[in-house]
C-alpha cells in the first residue's frame, strides 16, 4: 500500500504524462484539427485543463497563503485520536456550515505535494476551528506531536449539508462509525449552540471502551439538546455493561425511531463496510433516498 502523498504526486505526474501524449498526438497525427470547430473545441478544452492546473497549484495556495491559521491547542480525544483546535491569524474565520469539510495541510507554507480532507468537529458558534483526526497515514501519524503555534492551512470549507434545508425540519438521525462521528459532533455541538431543539437520534458504532470518543461531550450535549444517543460496541472489553453490542441493525434502528422515521433526514459517516450495511438497511426500512445524505472515509 502505497503513501497518500506518493500516490498523489504520481496521480499529478501521470496526468501531465497524459495531456502531454494527448497535444502531441493531436497536433502530430493532425487527424483531430481537421476543421476550425474541432480545432477551437480542443483549444477551449485545453485551455480549462490549463487553468484548473494553475489555479488548484498556484493561485489558490497564493490566496491560502495570506490566511494562515494557527494551532491554539491539540486535544487527546481516545486511543490514537486527537482534535486540532485552529484559530486564525491575523483575519476573520470564515463562516462553515456544520458537516461540512476541508483540505488542511501543515507547515509554513500552503505550496505542498498533498494536502488532506478532514470534516470540521467543532460548532460553527466557536472562535476556533476544529478538526477531529484518528492516526491512519503518513500526515495523520504525526497528529500527536503538533504543538501551539504550529502554523496551518485550511482550504475550505467544502460540502453541501445544511441544517436550515427543509428536509431536516422534523428532525435528523445521524449514523456514525469510528472516527465517523466527526462531522455528527460539529452537527450536534451547533444545534446545542444554537438553541435548536428539533428531535435528533445518533447511533454511534465503534470497537470497545477504549476507542469510543466524546464521552464527556456527549454527556454535556444531553442536557442541551433534544438527542436520543444509542452507542454500539462491536466487542466490548466488558459485554455485561454494555447495553448494545454488534452492529448497528435495521432492527435496532427501527425499535429506538419514531414512528414518522421515514420523514427524518438522514446522515451517515464512517467506514465503507459501515456505510453499505446503513444504506442497506434504510432501503429495506423505506427510507427515501432523497432524506439520505452520507460521507465515506476511505484515504485518512
Amino acid at each position: 500500500k502505497i503513501s497518500y502523498t506518493t500516490w498523489l504526486l504520481l496521480h499529478d505526474i501521470f496526468t501531465l504524462c497524459i495531456m502531454v501524449f494527448g497535444l502531441w498526438h493531436m497536433f502530430g497525427r493532425n487527424y483531430y484539427m481537421r476543421n476550425s470547430a474541432m480545432t477551437a473545441a480542443w483549444i477551449v478544452l485545453m485551455v480549462i485543463w490549463g487553468g484548473l492546473a494553475l489555479y488548484i497549484r498556484l493561485i489558490r495556495p497564493l490566496i491560502l497563503a495570506k490566511h494562515p491559521y494557527k494551532i491554539e491547542k491539540v486535544v487527546s480525544e481516545g486511543k490514537d485520536t486527537y482534535s486540532v483546535y485552529l484559530l486564525p491569524d491575523g483575519f476573520e474565520r470564515p463562516a462553515f456550515k456544520a458537516g461540512q469539510v476541508a483540505w488542511i495541510s501543515r507547515g509554513n507554507s500552503p505550496f505542498v505535494i498533498s494536502r488532506n480532507p478532514f470534516s470540521y468537529s467543532g460548532s460553527t458558534e466557536w472562535d476556533a476551528i476544529r478538526f477531529s483526526i484518528k492516526k491512519a497515514g503518513d500526515f495523520t501519524n504525526s497528529i500527536s506531536e503538533w504543538k501551539p503555534g504550529e502554523r496551518m492551512y485550511v482550504d475550505g470549507p467544502y460540502g453541501t449539508f445544511d441544517l436550515d434545508d427543509p428536509r431536516m425540519q422534523k428532525g435528523l438521525v445521524l449514523l456514525g462509525g469510528g472516527i465517523g462521528i466527526a462531522p455528527i459532533m460539529s452537527i450536534l455541538n451547533t444545534m446545542a449552540d444554537k438553541g435548536d431543539k428539533r428531535p435528533v437520534y445518533v447511533f454511534y458504532g465503534d470497537l470497545n471502551e477504549e476507542t469510543v470518543l466524546f464521552q464527556d461531550e456527549f454527556e454535556s450535549l444531553k442536557s442541551r439538546l433534544n438527542m436520543t444517543l444509542v452507542q454500539v460496541l462491536e466487542k466490548p472489553r466488558n459485554p455485561e455493561a454494555c447495553e448494545y453490542k454488534g452492529y448497528i441493525t435495521k432492527e435496532l434502528l427501527l425499535a429506538k425511531l419514531p414512528e414518522n422515521y421515514k420523514e427524518l433526514f438522514y446522515f451517515m459517516c464512517g467506514p465503507l463496510p459501515m456505510m453499505d450495511a446503513m444504506h442497506k438497511h434504510l432501503a429495506a426500512m423505506g427510507v427515501p433516498k432523497s432524506q439520505i445524505a452520507s460521507e465515506k472515509y476511505e484515504m485518512a
